[in-house]
């Protein structure tokens, strides 16, 4: 008897698990001239052309201008998205006769979030995939 009772909780648990699965974007900082604001390309892992713009949009379908990055992890954590990891790369041009050398560096953000079984519908919902 308890074995059956056993084998009823069991099966009753598997049933209730439901497959998810984590997807992640990339946004990638975006210095605007003259200014301590930023924009954010965001990469879904999405097909993009060559002039696509893969700014990160409101609801409205424009861009979002945000104080820093912390400001735009902290709008797509309101969005569901969990922060994996940031990294900087730096990019150093110029030195070449007599010129200066200028480092640049931009920072990227990595996210996460648990979906159901189609993300891309996920996604779509939440306005995250510019119009292109």
């Amino acid at each position: 008897m308890k074995k059956l009772i056993l084998l009823v909780i069991a099966l009753a648990a598997c049933c209730a698990v439901k497959a998810q699965n984590k997807i992640y974007c990339e946004l990638v900082e975006e210095r605007l001239l003259f200014s301590s604001k930023v924009n954010v390309q965001i990469d879904f892992g999405q097909e993009t052309k060559f002039f696509s713009d893969t700014r990160l949009v409101g609801k409205d379908g424009k861009a979002i201008t945000f104080n820093s990055m912390v400001d735009a992890v902290n709008y797509m954590a309101t969005l569901g998205w969990n922060f994996e990891q940031a990294y900087v790369v730096q990019s150093i041009s110029g030195g070449g006769n007599g010129n200066s050398i200028t480092t640049t560096n931009t920072r990227h953000w990595i996210l996460s979030k648990e979906v159901d079984d189609d993300y891309s519908e996920t996604l779509q919902s939440a306005n995250q995939v510019p119009k292109q």
